[in-house]
């Protein structure tokens, strides 16, 4: 029974593992790793070097929740103050929106880049450039190109550039200051304030070397619409964050300080216009009403002076009054009529409709001040995306159909507050009736009278009331102001957010380890050999007899040739380990064999034939590899009789054996010539009193049988050995061998099985494992300097 483990020699066994671990993958391979980090850490200062530093500008605005109303009396409240009704994500978008973004290059002049170059790299002089390019019309075909300057004196200047489509380089001298006409275009080119006579009249100075870049425009807000981010800086919060990356910082600062100033002068000239259509529409109406009441009070002058009328009786005056309250409740019901009529036209006539506020006119509708600002924002969309697309695309077909849609529903709201305000006034008109009937009573001059003196009333009141409208919205429009603010004006880093030489190299360093962990153990999982010897101890619990390491001598019998170097001491180790193994039994048979060819079996069989001959032992190395006879390379002897030939009864037994002249006390028996049935040969009778006789004649039997992974005849050998030993090569046995090995072991088809791990180079050898396996490494540095004798 297999003995079980106990805690701490399973503690030792992890441990163990994780030290197998680290020599396999890191301290074997160190060069690897040491290649990769130089490369990588190399790398890493070459990009912190020669990479473009990109600084980052934030700065921070308020944008006024209008959707954040909770009644009907607050929302009405905000439609008497103008207020725009777009949403918090509608703001954010139009201040990434492109004609936003559009609006602030022009302002900025950004259209001209102007860089200073170096030996060694580029850097750009905004706002800092001695030159300046000043021009009326450029070719399309130097937009994007570079325009390469060296001023040659203080008045003179080199320019040089490649227009697109064309391989040949245009190069011209001129005087600064100088109206150039060339194939580039019209241009001149100026001297800034930062211009020094003194420095660039100085042969020595050598900052000489400019280049200019024109850029285009598109291509421009392109750039700075992925290049800026926002963000709000609290789930909670109204407040939106925009940041922007540029190598220059002061540059990201104005772009971003000019894109909030852009932003909050649009909301006033979007409130300005509100108010401008507001008045344009009440100035209207007040050049009619005016006319109409200048010719009431003159019908009623000419009346009084004609009838000699001062005053009219107290009940005159009493009706007049009653008739003056529904009067003005209709003329007002009129103008709001008038206005929805006019803003009804408008829509029927796809015209837009600027910004129009139903509330300044008394129209305290929620739903309609909700569509007008919805339809609004949609042309305002649309109009944005012309700008840059074409009609038909999809963005404006969904544009339109949206725009529409809310069309539709605004006639249809307008309607339904038409007939409201109709009925209102067919109610005022009845209440009026009634009081006119009365009026009717009065004597007929006063009746007249009462009449003219209405007319006049009704239109004074229209007239004060419109006044009193145009006053409040001149007044909101003197006054206006955005319903956003900044919070924090553009700030930039002091130091660039990329390359952050840190990072850089941090992350140099663990991609220097990544590539060469994963180098090897990509290696390691699609190779299926067997490389470590701890692959053999994690797999089977089958004892590890000793290590035998890699020869490249001529001769196979190393033990007999060179017994001072490592293998021979493998192999002595090797037979010290067979004796504790199978101290307990008489071991006289011992069968080597293997899975499968090349494995080295037969170099192993007769190195410990050798090795137990050299101890005193009368021993015999048996090839029985019938089918694939190789024992004769190695000692040179005669294949012409062998154990084929005793077992079919050719031969007796002394004529087979054969006697080593290399090694004393070992006797050979070859297999002889292939047998064309060497199993049902191995099975026979014959075959058992061979080994029976040949047990009888020597102290130690080795058996160099075929591999029993390809063949029976190993197994067939197997019920003639107390010992079997199985050699396993590095690189050359598979992993799933050790399976088949395991197997057999736990099935009992070869008796008392050890394994032999051959051909290990040492430079693969884990050291810690090293101990108790007998592979003799102490002679290692020996062999090394034998090696190098004989090449002398």
């Amino acid at each position: 029974m297999t003995e079980q483990p106990t805690e701490s020699r399973m503690s030792d066994e992890r441990k163990i593992d994780y030290q197998f671990f680290f020599y396999k993958f890191f301290l074997k391979h160190w060069y690897l790793y040491l290649i990769s980090l130089s490369i990588a850490l190399l790398g890493a200062y070459y990009y912190n070097w020669y990479t473009t530093p990109l600084y980052s500008a934030t700065s921070t605005i308020l944008i006024n929740d209008n959707k954040k109303t909770g009644n009907a009396q607050d929302l009405l409240a905000q439609m008497n103050n103008l207020d725009n009704q777009g949403g918090i994500d509608n703001e954010v978008e139009m201040i990434k929106s492109r004609s936003m973004i559009s609006k602030t290059l022009r302002r900025l002049d950004f259209d001209v880049t102007y860089m200073l170059v170096g030996k060694i790299k580029k850097s750009e002089l905004y706002k800092q450039s001695p030159l300046l390019l000043r021009y009326d019309s450029l070719s399309f075909l130097i937009y994007d190109q570079p325009i390469n300057v060296t001023v040659t004196d203080s008045n003179h200047y080199e320019i040089s550039y490649t227009l697109k489509n064309s391989s040949e380089t245009v190069t011209a001298n001129h005087l600064f200051d100088e109206l150039v006409v060339d194939d580039m275009g019209k241009y001149r080119l100026e001297k800034s304030q930062r211009f020094s006579n003194a420095e660039f009249g100085d042969p020595n100075y050598e900052k000489r070397d400019f280049m200019i870049i024109i850029n285009n425009f598109d291509k421009l807000i392109d750039q700075y619409s992925r290049n800026l981010k926002t963000e709000f800086v609290s789930k909670r919060a109204t407040v939106l964050q925009l940041s922007l990356r540029d190598p220059v910082p002061q540059k990201a600062g104005d772009f971003l300080n000019m894109l909030m100033g852009v932003y909050l002068q649009s909301g006033i000239d979007q409130k300005n216009e509100l108010a401008s259509n507001t008045l344009t529409f009440i100035d209207d109406q007040l050049k009619t009403i005016s006319a109409d009441l200048d010719v009431s009070e003159k019908n009623l002058e000419r009346f009084k002076t004609e009838k000699g009328i001062t005053d009219i009786s107290t009940e005159a005056q009493a009706f007049l009054g009653s008739v003056k309250s529904y009067d003005d409740r209709i003329s007002e019901i009129n103008i709001q009529v008038s206005f929805l009529t006019y803003l009804e036209q408008y829509i029927q006539e796809d015209r837009e409709i600027g910004n129009m506020s139903p509330a300044s006119l008394g129209i305290a509708d929620p739903l309609l001040a909700k569509l007008v600002t919805q339809l609004n924002d949609l042309q305002s969309q649309r109009k944005s995306q012309l700008n840059s697309t074409k009609p038909d695309n999809p963005i404006v077909v969904s544009l339109d159909i949206q725009i529409q849609n809310t069309k539709e529903d605004l006639l249809e709201n307008v309607k339904s507050i038409k007939d409201g305000l109709n009925a209102s006034k067919a109610q005022a008109e009845s209440q009026l009736a009634q009081i006119q009937a009365k009026i009717r009573t009065v004597p007929g001059t006063q009746r007249e009278l009462i009449g003219m003196e209405r007319q006049a009333t009704i239109r004074q009141g229209l007239y004060n009331y419109l006044l009193q409208k145009k006053a409040e919205t001149a007044i909101m429009l003197a006054s206006t102001i955005s319903d956003n603010r900044v919070v924090d004006t553009a700030r930039a880093s002091y130091k660039p957010v990329t390359p952050v030489p840190a990072q850089s190299y941090t992350f140099a360093l663990l991609l220097g380890l990544f590539i060469p962990i994963s180098f090897l153990l990509l290696r390691e999982n699609l190779t299926d050999k067997i490389k470590d010897l701890k692959e053999i101890e994690n797999f089977i619990t089958i004892p590890v007899l000793g290590m035998v390491g890699y020869s490249d001598e001529s001769s196979s019998l190393v033990v007999a040739d060179r017994p001072e170097s490592q293998i021979a001491e493998a192999f002595r180790s090797i037979r010290t380990n067979i004796q504790y193994i199978a101290s307990e039994v008489k071991c006289k048979k011992i069968l080597v064999t293997s899975s499968t060819t090349s494995e080295g079996k037969s170099f192993c069989a007769s190195n410990i034939s050798a090795v137990y001959a050299i101890s005193g032992k009368h021993v015999l190395l048996v090839g029985g590899d019938l089918r694939k006879p190789k024992m004769n390379d190695e000692f040179n002897l005669s294949h012409s009789l062998g154990i084929s030939n005793y077992l079919i009864g050719s031969c007796q037994l002394d004529e087979v054996i054969q006697h080593s002249s290399e090694v004393p006390n070992l006797d050979i028996i070859l297999s002889g010539p292939k047998p064309p049935n060497p199993s049902e040969l191995i099975m026979s009778e014959r075959m058992e009193k061979f080994m029976a006789e040949l047990e009888q004649r020597y102290d130690i039997i080795i058996i160099d049988s075929p591999p029993v992974g390809l063949v029976t005849d190993g197994m067939l050998f197997s019920k003639f050995a107390d010992l079997t030993l199985y050699v396993i090569r590095q690189n050359v046995t598979r992993r799933q061998h050790l399976e088949f090995i395991r197997n057999l072991n736990r099935e009992q088809k070869l008796p008392r099985l050890g394994i032999i791990f051959n051909a290990v180079k040492a430079k693969s050898l884990y050291y810690g494992y090293g101990n108790g396996y007998g592979y003799g490494y102490g002679y290692y540095e020996e062999d090394r300097q034998n090696k190098k004798k004989k090449r002398v």
